[in-house]
Formats: C-alpha cells, sequence, structure tokens
C-alpha cells in the first residue's frame, strides 16, 4: 500500500507500524515560512548528524496551501536522498496529526515554537485551544531548549549543506523582472512597516545609507515580502518584487537562495539565508538571547528603554526581562512579544545597519573570528542560544553599547 492511498487514520496507525516509518511531528505553522524552513532543517540537521535512524522512512505531511505545495515542489525531489517524503495535503495533514497525538512514539518532533500537536510527556505543559482544537502549550524555557538542541545538531552536522543543491533558479519572468544583469547579484531587502510579534518597524529613512551603499557596489536591490515599497525608496532603482503578481512562496524561495545578502526586519524570511550560511543582517529584534544561527548571519538589535528610571536597559537586563516573562498560558501572550506596555523600543539607527551590512558581506568573503566584544556578549547567555549559535551581533554596534555589556 502506498501513502498516498490512504483514507483514514487507521490505516494510516498501521502503515506506520507495518513499515517502521516515522511522521515529521508538530509542524503547527503552515502558513509561516519560518517555521517551515527552521523544522524540516531541524529534521535534516537530525539525520546528518546521526541523532534518527537513517534507515527509516520519514514522512513531512502538511496542510494543503501555497506555502507547504511550493515547498513541495521545490524541495521534495532534493530531499529524497534523505528518506523524506513530503505531501501537502489537508485529509493526509488531519489523519497525521491524529495518530502523532494518539501515539507520539510513530512522530520525529520538529516543532520549534510553543504549541505543540503531540508530546512525549506532559510535564511543563498546558492544554488550550488553537486553531478550533485543543493543543499543547510547552513553556518558554522548553522552547528554548528544543532551539538550543536544534543549533547543538546544525554544529554536530559539521559542514553538510542539504540546502544549496536544492536552490530553485531564477528563471522566465522573474528572471526579466529582475534583470539577467543583476541576478548573481542580488540583495533582498525586507523591512517591517508596523511593529508586531518580536520585531519593531523603522523609519524607512534609516535604511537610505545602507541602499545607497549596496546600489554603489553594484547589488541589485530587491524589495522582499508583503508589506508595500516605501516612497522613500523611489529614486534608488528598486525591484518591486513585493507588489509585483509574481510575488510567492516559490519565487521568495528562489530570490532569497539566490541573494548574495539579504536585510530582515525580524521575519522568518531571514530563516531561508540562515539554513544556507549566506550574508545576512537581522535588525529590529528585541529579544537579544533569541538570535538566528548562521555564521554568515548579523544581528543589530532593537534596544529596550526603561521610562521609569529614564535608561536603557544593560544587556544582560534585556535578557533577564525576555527569560523572566510569564508563560503564554498566563497572560495570553507568546514571550516574544515586544514588552510596549513596559519600556519604549530603541531600533537600530542607519549608521549601524550600513555597518552590519558591511560586516555580513565580509563574512561572506572569508571566515573572520569573533571580536572581543562580540565573544563577551555570547558569555553573556550560556544557558540560552546565543551560547551554542554562530551568529554575532554587529561589532559596530557593540561598540557603540560596550557599556551595557
Amino acid at each position: 500500500m502506498s501513502i498516498r492511498s490512504i483514507k483514514t487514520a487507521e490505516e494510516l496507525y498501521s502503515f506506520l507500524r507495518e513499515t517502521k516509518s516515522k511522521l515529521l511531528a508538530n509542524m503547527i505553522f503552515s502558513a509561516s515560512p519560518g517555521h517551515l524552513i527552521h523544522e524540516m532543517d531541524y529534521f535534516l540537521r537530525q539525520y546528518l548528524a546521526h541523532e534518527i535512524d537513517r534507515e527509516t522512512t520519514y514522512y513531512w505531511i502538511q496542510r494543503s496551501g501555497a506555502m507547504p505545495e511550493a515547498m513541495v515542489e521545490t524541495y521534495a525531489h532534493h530531499f529524497r536522498k534523505y528518506n523524506l517524503e513530503m505531501i501537502a495535503d489537508n485529509d493526509m495533514f488531519a489523519m497525521a496529526n491524529e495518530v502523532c497525538r494518539m501515539v507520539p512514539e510513530f512522530g520525529i518532533n520538529v516543532g520549534l515554537g510553543h504549541i505543540r500537536n503531540s508530546v512525549m510527556s506532559r510535564e511543563n505543559t498546558y492544554v488550550q485551544i488553537f486553531h478550533y482544537r485543543l493543543h499543547y502549550y510547552v513553556s518558554n524555557d522548553t522552547v528554548v531548549q528544543t532551539n538550543r538542541h536544534y543549533y547543538q545538531t546544525r554544529t554536530r552536522s559539521g559542514d553538510a549543506d542539504p540546502w544549496t543543491d536544492a536552490r530553485p533558479a531564477i528563471d522566465g519572468p522573474l528572471a526579466d523582472m529582475i534583470g539577467a544583469d543583476g541576478l548573481d547579484r542580488i540583495a533582498a531587502i525586507h523591512l517591517r512597516t508596523h511593529s508586531g510579534n518580536a520585531g519593531v518597524a523603522l523609519p524607512p529613512d534609516r535604511l537610505l545609507p545602507t541602499l545607497g551603499f549596496l546600489r554603489d557596489s553594484g547589488y541589485r536591490l530587491v524589495k522582499v515580502g508583503t508589506e508595500l515599497t516605501p516612497p522613500e525608496f523611489a529614486g534608488l532603482g528598486i525591484v518591486n518584487y513585493s507588489e509585483s503578481p509574481l510575488r510567492n512562496f516559490k519565487n521568495d524561495l528562489a530570490v532569497l537562495t539566490n541573494a548574495k545578502v539579504t536585510l530582515v526586519n525580524t521575519s522568518g524570511l531571514e530563516n531561508v539565508a540562515d539554513v544556507m550560511n549566506l550574508p545576512c543582517v537581522s535588525y529590529g529584534n528585541w529579544p537579544l538571547s533569541a538570535v538566528p544561527y548562521s555564521k554568515n548571519m548579523v544581528v543589530v538589535p532593537t534596544l529596550l528603554s526603561d521610562p521609569v528610571r529614564n535608561r536603557v536597559l544593560t544587556f544582560p537586563e534585556q535578557m533577564l526581562a525576555y527569560r523572566s516573562k510569564p508563560e503564554q498560558w498566563e497572560t495570553g501572550r507568546f514571550v516574544w512579544h515586544v514588552p510596549f506596555e513596559h519600556f519604549d523600543p530603541v531600533p537600530p539607527r542607519a549608521d549601524e545597519l550600513l555597518a552590519a551590512t558591511q560586516e555580513a558581506i565580509q563574512l561572506g568573503q572569508e571566515n573572520r573570528p569573533l571580536t572581543d566584544l562580540q565573544a563577551r556578549f555570547k558569555q553573556l547567555d550560556s544557558s540560552g542560544l546565543t551560547a551554542v549559535s554562530q551568529a554575532r551581533i554587529s561589532d559596530y554596534f557593540l561598540q557603540r553599547f560596550a557599556n551595557l555589556i
């Protein structure tokens, strides 16, 4: 029997038991590019690090939809070498969820967020509704430790690169839009127009020196993401992919995986550059201890100012403000939401963004050790993600705020 001919959850249960195959469990967010990319990479890294059996067949089963279907179209053929089959189908997704919920040992956890469909232990979990169904919500610390394990599997899998060979080509109308003379020098540009989740929006003019530098250095500027291109960017020759009829997740992957440098204002889009070790500036994120992994990732965070004490928090204080936030089920808010109710955000300046971009480009050209300030910053978060990440806070930024270490 082929898995694609299965009609009921009972048949799927029997199929998995008889074939000794496994499901990828806890892929909850089918419309989140960040979760889709990082959770797929989490599986690949567990496989490459020999943390899961390499003779077993694994099934990535997601809902139907534009993003999961683009993932299947782009990566299913390439990832078969890792004994992975990819399916995007609502009925199959519902059956897989039911089996994982009832028989969690039939799943391999790849979930990196707070919400789970299946857990091996109920310890430190809370049950509540998500998308009209009961789910498990795990603790903030569980999320940190799961992501630490993901980062550690990336380190253990060494130089293995499952994504580069699967990079989709830029061709057809998309290539025409970008221009043949710019395909090998793409700078993908993302910015928020509104603050939300973990990210703080910046005035668009703060990007102008960086965009001018990239343009003058021969890069083809391509605006990515769903946000409208601000009028401040007029005259820079930016390719307005965001507002074109060609924008879809498959083309997002083509642009982002072929970009020579990417600037992302706290969005899951940065995870594409992250898994491929492409030069990237992640800017505007406030949780100092929730950084990406890649060695070519340069972070320019948002600082928090305490209006009561009339000063900016030190780095340890800001890390503590994040790590000490209550659980989601206590407040209805996730730990990474910007705490506007207590602090005033201090987003990156124009000179900080420019310096970080120049640093990321240099990292893409040659390996560079951490500076003394970057090494000191990593020591502030020995139990979090910073300690096991290869990303770095911008050295220019740390020089400006060395007193906050």
